[in-house]
């Protein structure tokens, strides 16, 4: 078949010159890619809690269950390109994921089987919330970077940090849930 019958049954030019060369990664791009992997971890990482938490608290199970769901849904709009008021949304979600943490560790919560009892920290907690803190780092920086040397500074770190939370993220948080 000529390269003329293909393109007319196919759609597809096989005569054509090649196609062009996909754009090279940006810094910021890079970046949103990461935070992106990491907010999905981290909803894997609450997956895994609300599994642990359904025999304990029906309602905690809930919870982590909508916390996975939102973190997962971050991670989607940040890889299809997601607005400055997005991202800013998302690192106030995670602010306040770090904010109930750090509540439920230290004086407990009002609604759980043993009311105003804080948890013990966990090693899938800790590092997930590492995590959310890395991410609001990361995009905080990107917004800022045009503003402010610290926030340049602090971008020209964020891939090797991003790079090391996804790995400790996906061996040391997300297996902590199992077994």
């Amino acid at each position: 078949m000529t390269s003329i019958g293909l393109r007319t049954l196919t759609g597809i030019d096989t005569g054509a010159t090649s196609a062009p060369a996909p754009e090279p990664y940006s810094e910021e791009r890079t970046i949103l890619l990461l935070v992106a992997g990491l907010a999905f971890i981290g909803g894997l990482i609450h997956v895994g809690a609300a599994v642990d938490h359904w025999e304990e608290f029906h309602l905690y199970t809930l919870v982590f269950s909508c916390l996975a769901l939102v973190q997962a849904a971050w991670a989607t709009l940040i890889l299809r390109g997601a607005s400055r008021r997005v991202l800013i949304l998302g690192c106030v979600f995670q602010l306040g994921v770090v904010a109930l943490w750090a509540v439920s560790r230290t004086v407990g919560v009002p609604i759980a089987p043993e009311i105003w009892t804080p948890e013990e920290i966990g090693v899938a907690d800790l590092i997930e919330t590492i995590g959310e803190v890395v991410t609001v780092l990361a995009v905080t920086s990107l917004l800022l970077r045009d503003r402010y040397a610290l926030a340049r500074r602090a971008c020209s770190l964020m891939v090797p940090l991003l790079l090391f939370m996804i790995l400790v993220s996906a061996l040391f948080g997300t297996g902590a849930h199992a077994g």
